[in-house]
C-alpha cells in the first residue's frame, strides 16, 4: 500500500511539474513579440500625442534628408571629383571647405525662420524653399561635364537645401518640447535613431550606387529625399503666426478715452460736473419721459450760470460744446408744461 501511494505521489508531482517548461515557453513567445510591438507601439504613442505629420518630418528630415542624404554625399562627391571633374586632392579639400558653409551658416537660417514669416508661416515655406533648391541643384549636376565653377555652385546648393531643412525642423521640435517637455527625450530618441539608421544606409549603399550608375547619376538621386522635404511644406500642419499692426484710434476710441480722464478740481471741475448734471437731465427728459416740474428746471439751469459766471478761468458752456445739449430753461419748462 505505502509503496502504490508512493508512486502516485510522484505521478501527480510529475503531472504538476511537466507543464513549467510549456507556460514558460510560452511566456518567452510572449515576450519576444511584446519586445517587437514595443518599439511600433512608442512611435504610436507619439503619433497620438503629437501630430503625425510631424513625426513624419523628423523621419523625413533627420532619416532620408541629415542621415541618408548627408553620408551619401560626403562618399559621392569625393567619386564626382575624382572621376567627373578629374581635380587633385588639393583643389578638391578646398572645395570641400566651401560647399560645407551652409552647414556653419545654421545659426543664420535659424534667425531667418523664427523673423521672415511667408504668408504668416514660418516653417513651412522654408520646407518648400528648401525642397526645391536642392532637387533643382541635384538635377543639375545631371549634365555630361558642367564647369568646374557650376558645379561647385551645385553642390553648395544641396548642402544649403540640408542645413535649411535641418533647421527648420530643429525649430519645430524646440517648439514641441516647450509645450509637451514629458516628450522631450522621447523626440531627441527619434531623432537620433532615424538620423543613425539614415547614415547607415547611406553609407552602405553609395558605394554600390557609384559603381552602377557613376558619381554623376549618384548625386542625381539625391533629389528624391530632397523632394520629399517640399511635401512638408504642404503636408505639415502649422499655425498662422500672428501679424501685429499699428491700428491708430479712431474718434470712439478717443471718445472713450476722453471719458475716462480725470475729473480736474476748482471752478473748472464744478463746471464740468454741472455739465454732466444737465447731460443727464437732458437724457432723462427726452429719452427716458421723465416729467420734471419748472421750478427743478429753472433751479438746475440757475446753479449752472452761476458756475459758468463764477468760474476762475472765464469758460463758458459753449467752449465745453454745451450749447445743444442744455436747452433753457423756458424750453423745458414749456415742454413739461405741454406734456
Amino acid at each position: 500500500m505505502r509503496s502504490h501511494e508512493i508512486q502516485s505521489l510522484e505521478e501527480k508531482q510529475c503531472l504538476v511539474v511537466n507543464p513549467e517548461p510549456r507556460v514558460l515557453q510560452n511566456n518567452g513567445r510572449r515576450t519576444f513579440f511584446r519586445l517587437l510591438r514595443e518599439p511600433f507601439d512608442w512611435l504610436s504613442m507619439l503619433c497620438r500625442e503629437l501630430e503625425t505629420s510631424f513625426i513624419l518630418a523628423i523621419i523625413v528630415v533627420y532619416g532620408f534628408s541629415q542621415g541618408f542624404s548627408g553620408s551619401f554625399f560626403k562618399v559621392v562627391t569625393d567619386y564626382y571629383w575624382k572621376d567627373v571633374q578629374q581635380m587633385q586632392p588639393s583643389a578638391v579639400q578646398l572645395y570641400q571647405g566651401l560647399y560645407v558653409k551652409p552647414w556653419i551658416m545654421k545659426p543664420i537660417w535659424g534667425l531667418l525662420t523664427d523673423v521672415f514669416s511667408i504668408s504668416g508661416y514660418k516653417r513651412r515655406p522654408y520646407f518648400v524653399l528648401a525642397g526645391t533648391l536642392g532637387s533643382f541643384c541635384a538635377l543639375l549636376l545631371l549634365q555630361k561635364k558642367p564647369p568646374v565653377l557650376f558645379a561647385l555652385i551645385f553642390l553648395t546648393g544641396i548642402s544649403a537645401a540640408m542645413s535649411i531643412a535641418d533647421v527648420t525642423i530643429d525649430a519645430c521640435i524646440a517648439r514641441s518640447s516647450i509645450q509637451q517637455p514629458a516628450l522631450a527625450s522621447d523626440m531627441q530618441s527619434l531623432c537620433g535613431f532615424v538620423s543613425s539608421t539614415g547614415a547607415i544606409l547611406g553609407y552602405s549603399t553609395s558605394g554600390m550606387l557609384v559603381h552602377t550608375l557613376g558619381a554623376q547619376g549618384a548625386l542625381g538621386l539625391l533629389a528624391l529625399p530632397l523632394t520629399m522635404i517640399i511635401t512638408l511644406g504642404f503636408t505639415m500642419t502649422e499655425a498662422k503666426s500672428m501679424i501685429r499692426t499699428d491700428k491708430k484710434p479712431d474718434k470712439m476710441d478717443a471718445d472713450d478715452n476722453s471719458k475716462h480722464k480725470t475729473v480736474p478740481s476748482g471752478d473748472r471741475g464744478n463746471l464740468l460736473c454741472a455739465a454732466h448734471v444737465h447731460r443727464q437731465h437732458r437724457f432723462l427728459v427726452q429719452q427716458m419721459g421723465w416729467k420734471p416740474c419748472s421750478s427743478t428746471a429753472e433751479g438746475h439751469e440757475n446753479r449752472f450760470q452761476e458756475l459758468v459766471v463764477g468760474s476762475s478761468d472765464k469758460e463758458s458752456a459753449e467752449d465745453l460744446n454745451l450749447g445743444s445739449d442744455f436747452p433753457s430753461a423756458q424750453s423745458r419748462a414749456s415742454r413739461c408744461d405741454a406734456s
